[in-house]
């Protein structure tokens, strides 16, 4: 177990800390607005060349782009799982195609993820202070894991190019849940898996609403990092709110 100080706040006896992978480990607006702008062009290109322009502005919209590498508060990218995003799109793109199926969506989307495999060193971007806090969670044997909204797959191989998948003592990605947040289901997901049974020595580290929400519908405990998607009822909600990952330091139980 680990006692983790938080914004000089105590919180102590920590059996399990439960990360959120992008705006809370990785730069959120780095990775998904270079994914956002990748699946817009590929879908985009589907339709004629006067229609491209509409069509690329329209999907970088709803897929929550704002700006040229800003991910909207609202999302519904770094909030909704990955067959959210698909069908938003999918309903999006045949009100333009009426032939386009939910399946060319779908192999659109892992199209573009080869892209974003050979795109790594340019769009992911570890946030301040994540390799010490997770060195120290480790060293304190502390049990470590992740709960995203993005699909399993492409979470481990991110975390293996950074170096970090052997920190984690189990990894959810929303593709292996029946409901992704802010539904309890990742959360139960990893209590069993690592036979987690007293939720007061739990702790979820997440930049959204939807992390609060899912750990409050979780009954465990909170940290709300503001480097992500953090709206103002995230902000006023959050039982403990740091800048960043920086701010929260950990020492052995005895």
């Amino acid at each position: 177990m680990a006692n983790l100080i938080v914004a000089e706040e105590p919180l102590n006896d920590i059996e399990l800390v439960i990360f959120d992978k992008d705006g809370t480990l990785f730069d959120l607006h780095r990775y998904w607005s270079f994914v956002i702008i990748e699946r817009a062009k590929y879908f985009s290109e589907m339709f004629s060349d006067y229609e491209i322009n509409s069509i690329y502005l329209k999907l970088v919209s709803i897929m929550g782009l704002v700006g040229e590498d800003k991910i909207s508060n609202e999302g519904p990218i770094g909030i909704n799982s990955r067959n959210h995003i698909v069908e938003i799109v999918y309903k999006f793109l045949k009100t333009e195609d009426n032939n386009i199926s939910i399946q060319d969506v779908e192999e659109g989307f892992s199209i573009v993820d080869s892209t974003i495999d050979n795109n790594f060193d340019k769009v992911i971007n570890k946030m301040p202070g994540v390799g010490s806090l997770l060195s120290s969670l480790k060293e304190s044997k502390c049990l470590i894991a992740l709960a995203t909204t993005d699909i399993s797959n492409r979470t481990n191989k991110v975390l293996m190019h950074e170096k970090m998948f052997e920190y984690f003592d189990c990894i959810v990605g929303s593709d292996q849940v029946i409901n992704s947040k802010p539904s309890v289901d990742m959360v139960d997901l990893i209590l069993n898996s690592l036979n987690v049974k007293n939720k007061k020595n739990v702790v979820l580290i997440g930049d959204s609403i939807a992390d609060l929400k899912m750990a409050k519908n979780a009954n465990i405990n909170f940290i709300g990092v503001k480097t992500g998607t953090n709206s103002d009822e995230f902000i006023r909600n959050s039982e403990f709110l740091v800048d960043n990952l920086l701010e929260i330091e950990v020492s052995s139980s005895s």
